[in-house]
């Protein structure tokens, strides 16, 4: 697969391997324990998909694999398949050695850690077209999501972990701890760049799962890749911002101590402007509510992680943007909504958030009138051919939002607050 020429071949080869290496783990794992020690024909068994594994493990670092990493997709696709097919490929791999310290150290070239204690440089993969890596970054996304940080309780299985059925009888969940090398790869290299900005990797499911796994407790780790996506959705198209707001609806909706902390990040906070405190610190979040009703200027800054020095955040963007690239809009509106009725702790965070001015009680407030506004406008160019599609996600959106409207209703009643009008 290093040096075949043909697409097509390559690609049949690697479905047909990666299925037929995984039904050998499957029969393997659906024998009785006691035969796997007995019967000679089962250990074959083994010993055939281990060595198979531990030399395809063995030639990522081959120079040969190097050179010709462009063109190895199929290859790191049957790696995947391989890897996800059956929990007990997955813990095989996790079992064998740090499997996923050592994709990343592939996937890192010249800048793994582990590269610094060597005289020996590596071949430079890819050239000017970047090596396809994404299925790798799921298979290590999946990996991730088999193990326990150090935040989390050894006894405990997340929402974040792989909920994969067992294949037989004789297969079990087990317990591993993320290794220190395997998570300082995964914090402190620029692996979680190279994902977030590559634009191919349209199926991240695996990936967004595997940051709110890491975020779980994690306060730092949460700071640093909000930080990275809010710096790339910046900079997004509306045709790639649904990939990266992915990872924001899975980041935003892990629990822990740390969620609403997670969601100013995010989305950002109202502060009153000007107004400080004894210590010169700006008045914002919970004791916003204290002064809002004696100061006039109250504006919502929405920051990435620091209100005072950067306006990055997510809904800011939201308001600067949505008079004017209206998919952009409606697509965050999208994300937005659905993550506020899918997690009642975010739309009450939404649905506290102040306006931009005193003509609306909440900064959710504009979305109606904006939607409305959207609906007149496109029904006047119904004859163009972009027509039904904007239509549609019109619609859509709207819908979403009839539920977050719902909540906001119950809350009110729930107040004692009359919304009858």
């Amino acid at each position: 697969m290093f040096t075949c020429t043909t697409v097509v071949s390559r690609k049949y080869v690697g479905i047909i391997v990666g299925k037929a290496v995984s039904r050998l783990i499957r029969l393997y794992h659906d024998c009785k324990p006691e035969l796997r020690e007995a019967v000679e024909s089962i250990k074959e068994v083994k010993e055939a998909y281990t060595k198979f594994i531990e030399l395809t493990m063995l030639a990522l670092m081959d120079k040969e694999c190097q050179r010709n990493a462009s063109k190895l997709e199929s290859f790191f696709k049957m790696l995947t398949t391989i890897a996800t097919s059956s929990v007990s490929a997955a813990q095989h791999f996790l079992e064998r050695s740090d499997a996923i310290a050592d994709l990343l150290d592939f996937m890192l070239g010249n800048t793994s850690p582990r590269v610094a204690g060597s005289a020996e440089k590596r071949v430079a993969m890819g050239g000017t077209v970047a090596p396809p890596f994404q299925p790798l970054f799921s298979m290590v996304s999946f990996l991730v999501r088999m193990t326990h940080t150090a935040q989390m309780d050894l006894d405990t299985r997340l929402p974040t972990h792989i909920d994969m059925k067992l294949s037989g009888d004789y297969e079990a969940h087990k317990s591993y701890f993320l290794q220190e090398e395997a998570y300082i790869m995964l914090n402190e290299t620029d692996w979680l760049d190279k994902v977030i900005y590559d634009a191919k990797y349209e199926e991240n499911q695996e990936f967004c799962k595997a940051m709110a796994h890491l975020c779980y407790k994690n306060l730092p780790f949460s700071k640093k890749i909000i930080a990275k996506l809010l710096k790339c959705i910046g900079f997004a198209t509306a045709e790639g911002l649904g990939t990266l707001l992915d990872v924001v609806h899975e980041i935003a909706l892990v629990k822990d101590e740390f969620q609403i902390l997670r969601l100013e990040y995010l989305f950002g906070f109202g502060f009153v402007m000007h107004a400080k405190d004894s210590a010169g610190n700006i008045v914002y979040g919970a004791r916003l509510k204290e002064v809002r009703n004696s100061v006039d200027e109250v504006q919502l800054v929405l920051s990435t992680l620091d209100a005072r020095t950067s306006t990055d955040g997510l809904l800011h963007l939201l308001w600067n943007y949505h008079k004017r690239f209206e998919n952009y809009a409606l697509t965050c509106l999208q994300h937005f909504l659905t993550l506020a009725n899918d997690d009642e702790a975010v739309a009450l965070f939404f649905s506290e958030l102040p306006a931009y001015d005193h003509s609306m009680a909440r900064f959710t407030d504009f979305i109606r009138p904006y939607l409305d506004e959207r609906h007149i406008e496109n029904n006047k160019y119904s004859t163009t051919i972009g027509f039904k599609e904007k239509q549609d996600h019109l619609v859509k959106v709207t819908s979403i939002l009839e539920q977050y409207e719902l909540f906001l209703k119950k809350q009110m009643a729930e107040a004692g607050v009359d919304n009858s009008a």
